[in-house]
């Protein structure tokens, strides 16, 4: 394989998941994606430069001292989503998600109490999974999406007694939402199979890689010569 069908290769895969994550957000905001326990409403089509989506994401995504490849996923649909006429906001939700406390249990409910009725809402699993108390009732009203990066059980070291409460509770929130995201085809399959999805509410937008600038091309030194042997 060539340098230049190592590249191609990768642009294709980056430009795919921005269009996955495109649609799903379009599906979610045209009431596409069924809900199993509440119907949509407002289901009038909103013009492409009339249409706004609000992300909530937790506190340390943009923090250079908390690296991850969720909070870069994070990152890049907020930049890549307006090329496919979305306005995006940005909600920042401090605490320790997966298992929050009080304070950010709080900030996380009023910030989606305070969006109007049938805003579309994309949020990132280790914020909107934990919660169904928070989430749940929202998905009435509100036309929620949830980016799962990783299955909250799936996290190593986790008491399995934690991870199985965590994996009800992520449970409950995904079978609320609108629509479900997940990172490959595989992370879909299981999702829909191990919850008990339908699978034509979850969606794959896999991460690409973005592409390293070429080096110079090399120079021949001044007085530097080949002689013939």
């Amino acid at each position: 394989m060539t340098d230049t069908t190592v590249e191609r290769t990768s642009t294709n895969t980056m430009n795919t998941a921005r269009e996955t994550a495109a649609k799903v957000v379009d599906q979610a905001a045209l009431n596409y994606v069924p809900v199993q326990h509440a119907a949509l409403k407002n289901a009038e089509i909103i013009p492409m430069s009339l249409r706004t989506a609000h992300f909530v994401m937790p506190g340390g995504v943009d923090d250079p001292a908390m690296p991850s490849g969720g909070n870069a996923y994070d990152r890049r649909i907020c930049l890549d989503l307006p090329g496919f006429g979305w306005q995006v906001h940005k909600h920042l939700v401090d605490g320790s998600w997966p298992r929050p406390g009080a304070d950010a249990r709080a900030e996380l409910a009023r910030t989606l109490r305070e969006l109007p009725d049938g805003t579309v809402v994309l949020l990132d699993g280790l914020v909107a999974c934990p919660v169904p108390e928070i989430v749940v009732p929202e998905a009435e009203r509100l036309r929620l999406a949830v980016l799962v990066h990783l299955p909250l059980g799936d996290e190593t070291g986790l008491d399995p007694a934690v991870a199985a409460e965590l994996d009800r509770l992520e449970r409950t929130t995904l079978r609320a939402v609108s629509a479900v995201v997940a990172t490959s085809d595989w992370a879909v399959r299981r999702l829909v199979s191990h919850h008990g999805l339908a699978p034509d509410r979850v969606h794959a937008a896999a991460p690409g890689a973005d592409i390293a600038p070429s080096p110079p091309a090399p120079t021949a030194s001044p007085g530097c010569c080949a002689s013939p042997r």
